[in-house]
């Protein structure tokens, strides 16, 4: 490959071809002194020549592969003068051939499209007058583009394009980004995608997780709150509208508001939900129903690891017509009010949960005819039962955590005799159960053990069996949840040769949504009575199916039906019912 000339020669040769032409008129001693006046003159530029070739890593090979190297592994180290072979505004054209062999010269093209923040190459810059005009160019020892017009890299070996400044950038192929980094310096490598590890459970639970529900209500946001209004109408008709033997079937309607408000602060929470009812018949407005639920939950953080639950709570309802509680004659049953209150305080240690809580509910019952017109006198029942629990859960959160717990009680009735016996009483259970928190897959708690509840003074026998309590919701897949509650509690009563009953409950309903507005559901609760040291069981089974479609998220219609058989081993106490009702509710 034939060098080009150095500056520096090209000085010096006109001055000294005219020096040896006039040497030769003078004679050969004239000649050898200007002779070794040119080898003087010419000495220092042919030294700067050589220290430059000598400085270039592109005029040695060796050199060339080491720096090549270098700027594939440690690119930020390129001195300022080898990062940019081309002006910042030009573009990168696309790859070509990588096998193609320099030439020994450099041609301009056409710009083409390429991305603003396209990758320069590295390399020697190229001659400014050959970057704007198109000319032929050559720099110095640097290899130049076949002759298809394509320029290579001298470092990566790759074609590129270049395009006057100025000139407009699109997307370029990544291919052409190899052995380049961007203006201003290299950037930080990607992470490599690493393969997902085989879970055999990985599907199911991603079908567990619920979807967003595009007919859910939005609510009203005032400050922290979001608030969910909603109101349910509906009619139907009944088989037995007094719930009892011998009942009548009737029409009837209901209508049940509710309002639900939950707080988004970023820390401690609060959640309250009050829902009411009235069902009314068009038959015998003795028989209408007014009922009441009211709950609020808070939350607070009293640090990272420790915090206090609190819950205050009332109820309004009317006791069954079947009851063993109502006397003879009863035409209207008592109706129930139920005020709670509770305080939990919660400690994390390690994988360790301490909780101590202490829960007093009252009890007041009042109304109730007889078909003399006569009070029931229902509010002998009045009590105030008070409960001190300690719970121990191992584990880490958002998993599933056993847990064990104790708990002491104490009952006290308003009268110190009721059916001319002492009810105080003294209760202890212990139990061992355990907590979800699997996200929306399964999230809830259940537990079992045993209970008892004795009575203070008197011969009345004790109230005591296997209890079994909890509340679970577990979605299997997207388009289905489960839900279980169950409960165990022991009941007084005024019956005179006993204390009181163990009454279990468990309900199971399962929600599927055939389309995302159409949602059928079906359950069905069982209800287990035993009257302590008496050979009385009562046992009262309820089927329930439904249909809601959902037009909006503020609008939905439903039908909902419901059987219901209750059993009892006093003879002449079995009746059922069938409920059918057509309703909409109205959220926001």
């Amino acid at each position: 490959m034939r060098r080009r000339p150095s500056p520096a020669l090209s000085a010096v040769r006109p001055a000294t071809t005219v020096a040896v032409a006039d040497a030769r008129r003078r004679g050969p001693h004239a000649v050898v002194s200007w002779a070794i006046a040119l080898v003087l003159a010419a000495a220092p530029a042919f030294a700067q020549t050589t220290a430059a070739d000598a400085d270039d890593p592109l005029r040695r090979p060796l050199a060339r592969d080491t720096t090549r190297s270098a700027t594939r592994t440690t690119p930020s180290k390129l001195a300022p003068g080898l990062r940019g072979g081309i002006d910042p505004s030009q573009p990168v054209a696309p790859a070509a051939d990588p096998l193609a062999r320099p030439d020994d010269t450099l041609t301009t093209s056409p710009a083409v499209d390429t991305d603003p923040l396209a990758l320069e190459p590295i390399g020697r810059p190229a001659t400014p007058a050959a970057a704007s005009t198109g000319t032929t160019a050559r720099a110095p020892g640097a290899p130049a583009a076949t002759g298809s017009g394509t320029r290579l890299d001298t470092i990566t070996g790759r074609p590129l394009v270049l395009a006057p400044t100025g000139a407009p950038r699109g997307p370029v192929d990544p291919v052409a980004r190899t052995g380049t980094v961007r203006n201003g310096g290299p950037t930080a490598t990607e992470p490599a995608i690493q393969p997902r590890p085989r879970d055999l459970l990985a599907a199911e639970r991603e079908e567990g997780r619920t979807a967003d529900d595009t007919y859910a209500p939005l609510g009203l946001r005032t400050g922290g709150f979001t608030w969910l209004p909603a109101v349910e109408a509906a009619t139907g008709w009944t088989s037995n509208l007094q719930g009892r033997v011998g009942g009548t079937p009737a029409a009837l309607w209901r209508i049940n508001p509710e309002l639900v408000g939950r707080s988004d602060w970023s820390r401690h929470s609060l959640q309250i939900e009050l829902r009411g009812g009235y069902s009314a018949n068009f038959v015998d407005h003795d028989y209408d129903k007014p009922t009441f639920q009211g709950v609020v939950r808070g939350r607070v953080d009293l640090g990272d690891q420790t915090r206090m639950d609190l819950r205050a709570g009332w109820s309004h309802d009317r006791q069954s017509s079947s009851s063993l509680d109502n006397p003879a004659g009863t035409v209207v049953p008592a109706t129930v009010d139920t005020k709670t209150a509770s305080v939990g305080l919660t400690r994390d240690v390690g994988l360790l949960a301490l909780t101590l809580r202490g829960d007093v509910e009252r009890a007041d019952y009042s109304g109730g005819t007889t078909t003399s017109g006569a009070a029931l006198g229902a509010d002998v029942q009045n009590n105030t039962r008070g409960t001190a629990a300690l719970r121990a859960a191992w584990g880490s959160a958002g998993s599933l955590r056993p847990f064990a717990e104790v708990q002491v009680s104490k009952r006290d009735y308003d009268d110190a005799l009721v059916s001319g016996s002492p009810r105080d009483s003294t209760g202890a259970a212990i139990k061992a159960g355990l907590l979800a928190d699997l996200g929306p897959t399964l999230r809830g708690e259940v537990s079992t053990g045993f209970g008892v509840e004795r009575p203070d003074r008197g011969t009345l026998p004790d109230m005591s069996g296997w209890l079994l309590d909890g509340a679970l919701v577990w979605s299997p897949t997207r388009l289905t949840v489960v839900r279980l509650d169950a409960k165990t509690s022991f009941e007084p009563t005024t019956l005179a040769t006993t204390s009181g009953a163990t009454v279990r409950t468990v309900g199971v309903t399962v929600d599927h949504a055939l389309r995302r507005d159409l949602v059928a559901s079906a359950g069905v609760v069982l209800t287990d009575k035993r009257y302590a040291d008496l050979s009385l069981r009562e046992n009262d089974v309820v089927l329930s199916s439904g249909l809601t479609y959902k037009i909006d998220r503020n609008v939905h219609t439903f039908v909902k039906g419901s059987l219901q058989r209750f059993t009892s081993s006093n003879a002449g106490s079995d009746y059922g019912t069938a409920t059918i009702m057509v309703g909409v509710r109205l959220q926001r």
